[in-house]
């Protein structure tokens, strides 16, 4: 943890604007010592010139020059000058009668000086020299003393200066040598402290202001001094990290859906291709759903919009329960919503995931008795599209299918393009109960997989645009089946828009073919519809007028057409099984319509032997029904023709 110093800026403004200040004002008095120091000096110098002279100045004569002489006047002198004067030496010359040299100081008068002491006459009139011994600095004065105009002798001087006076001398070379670059490492030091202490914090400021200023996000600003400046730095970081958390709440609210808190749609466009990108690197596949609630326009109608806002809640939270978190959920628009199942490994997870989803939507009660149910539409990436726009289009084709088809939930196609085995064609018997044998068969088509009825993928391929050639592969199938099968004679239904499109297929060697017309086909354009009828009865079709009493029918556009069986649809039979009044109306239509068929009359869906007993009293002989048959595959029904054979 780093400690906080508690100075203000004032403090380390005047601090800081004070250490250039010390600095010349060090330098200003080291100079007025050095000076001092040197005057001080040149004192002591200047009374050690004047020894010899005074030496001199004591000696009349040289006749009167004697060794103790000279060492009476140096006691003398050495008695009342500055006490910085340690010693005198005396060297006299030989030419004044004295063969040994003699020193004197005051520790030891009239001592012999011994001879590597002497100091030999220089020429000129001093020489002085100077050293350090343990923090004392000697100085040494060597003048020659003259009597009249020669030299007799030499006197060595040697003073001791005050210590202090030894210091200054190291302190005038520190500020003559030392000092400049003291100096310039004093100011660096004052620069980097300024530096630290106001240039770098506001470069720091500075810095993260221009991040923010470009919509980015800096780090902590670290408060390293609680000062002014350090106050505004954590001013600065609070203020960012609100600033920072509101941005983020503003972010947040304009990718969320205000009323179920989903993603919205707009996000939706980012995240897609995010999604798309990853895909892309990783290999991966993933999953695009597309909802739609049914009938919830009639629900907020009848319960409000309030109750309806509710139910996109309840819808929004059953999504979260079906996915996982990484899934993302979007609200499309109004009951619309779109799921991304991101890193699928294989496509029925997808389908498991739009079945939990479908059971808990169904979960939900939108009011005290109403039900809701969903429908789904997905497309794989990248098997569908490699783009958002495609996937799409692909899924809201697949949602079209599911709510119009009836299946509710359904795979963006690979099934668009419709393939031959599409459906299965199954056959049921036509029974004459007079002679108990097969009058002929009935083609049916069928869903291959068994999972829907015939309606529903009749519904389905409405959807995608590709009913009427279903229509056309369910007809050229069926032929072709029939013929596989050997049957003599098969009904198949057909509408005047398929035969109108159809170019006449030539009737297999052998074959009867009975085209079923709905009753519904002959309450529009009956001239029309009579005209297509003729072309295909020139090449030895048939017709069979289908569903007789489940709706209008045009007398006169049976009485024009003739055809060869009228078929009484099993609504009919149920109301006459149970109404005596109904039950001889029936009987009564059916003695007047055998005027106006060729060769009879079929009863349709008989499947109890009650129901037989009652068409065979009205007069009906020709039956189809389970009683007599369910329908059969091509395999099961020669099966069936074998077993007959053979027994």
């Amino acid at each position: 943890m780093i400690k906080k110093h508690r100075f203000s800026l004032r403090t380390k403004f005047l601090l800081t604007s004070l250490l250039p200040t010390l600095g010349v004002v060090t330098i200003i008095v080291s100079l007025f010592v050095m000076e001092f120091n040197r005057l001080v000096l040149q004192r002591q110098v200047d009374e050690l010139l004047s020894v010899p002279e005074m030496l001199e100045n004591t000696i009349s004569s040289p006749e009167v020059l004697n060794y103790r002489h000279l060492i009476q006047n140096g006691v003398y002198l050495l008695n009342n000058l500055r006490k910085d004067i340690t010693g005198i030496t005396v060297y006299a010359y030989k030419n004044m009668g004295f063969e040994v040299i003699a020193a004197t100081d005051q520790s030891k008068m009239g001592t012999p000086a011994p001879k590597e002491h002497m100091i030999p006459f220089e020429t000129g009139r001093y020489g002085i020299s100077e050293e350090v011994v343990f923090g004392q600095k000697i100085l040494r004065l060597n003048a020659p003393i003259f009597s009249g105009a020669k030299p007799v002798a030499v006197i060595s001087i040697t003073a001791s200066m005050r210590v202090y006076t030894v210091m200054m001398s190291y302190l005038r070379d520190l500020i003559f040598f030392i000092a400049p670059t003291g100096g310039i490492l004093l100011w660096i030091s004052i620069y980097f402290s300024f530096k630290s202490i106001f240039l770098s914090r506001l470069s720091n400021l500075s810095s993260a202001s221009k991040e923010i200023s470009e919509g980015k996000w800096p780090s902590k600003i670290l408060v390293k001094w609680q000062d002014e400046m350090g106050e505004l730095e954590e001013t600065f970081n609070q203020m960012s990290l609100s600033r920072q958390k509101a941005e983020e709440a503003l972010e947040e609210q304009a990718i969320r859906d205000a009323l179920t808190k989903l993603y919205n749609r707009r996000y939706f466009d980012t995240r897609i291709g995010e999604e798309i990108s990853r895909a892309l690197r990783r290999k991966n596949r993933f999953a695009v759903l597309l909802c739609d609630l049914d009938l919830f326009k009639d629900i907020n109608d009848s319960l409000g919009h309030q109750a309806g806002d509710s139910l996109l809640k309840a819808v929004a939270h059953s999504l979260k329960v079906a996915t996982r978190g990484a899934d993302l959920l979007f609200r499309w628009g109004g009951d619309e919503f779109v799921i991304i199942l991101p890193e699928l490994k294989e496509k029925n997870g997808a389908v498991g995931v739009a079945n939990r989803i479908r059971a808990g939507v169904q979960a939900i009660k939108a009011g005290a008795e109403t039900t809701i149910d969903i429908s789904i539409g997905m497309a794989y990436f990248p098997e569908h599209g490699m783009d958002a726009q495609a996937l799409i289009r692909v899924a809201d084709h697949a949602l079209y299918i599911a709510k119009k088809g009836g299946d509710k939930i359904h795979v963006g196609e690979e099934e668009f393009h419709l393939r031959e085995d599409a459906i299965t064609v199954v056959f049921q018997p036509i029974v004459d109960i007079r002679s108990t044998t097969e009058l002929a068969h009935e083609a049916l088509s069928r869903d291959p997989s068994g999972k829907m009825g015939i309606l529903p993928l009749f519904k389905k391929y409405q959807a995608i645009g590709q009913l009427r050639e279903l229509k056309k592969l369910c007809f050229k199938s069926q032929l072709v089946t029939a013929k596989r099968a050997g049957l003599s004679s098969v009904f198949i239904n057909v509408d005047f828009e398929l035969l109108s499109d159809l170019d006449v297929f030539p009737i297999p060697f052998g074959m009867e073919i009975v085209l079923e017309i709905s009753e519904l086909e002959a309450l529009n354009d009956i001239d029309v519809h009579l005209r297509e009828a003729e072309r295909w009865r020139k090449e030895g079709y048939q017709f069979a007028l289908d569903d007789f009493g489940a709706g209008f029918v045009s007398l006169s556009f049976i009485s024009q057409l003739v055809p060869e069986y009228i078929k009484i649809d099993r609504s009919a039979i149920l109301r006459a099984d149970a109404s005596v009044e109904f039950k001889q109306f029936l009987s009564d239509l059916v003695k007047a319509l055998g005027n106006y068929t060729q060769k009879g009359i079929i009863a349709e869906g008989i499947e109890t032997e009650q129901e037989l007993a009652m068409v065979e009293e009205i007069g009906i002989h020709l039956i189809q029904g389970f009683l007599f048959g369910k329908p059969k595959k091509l395999d099961d029904l020669k099966t069936e023709q074998n077993q007959n054979i053979h027994s």
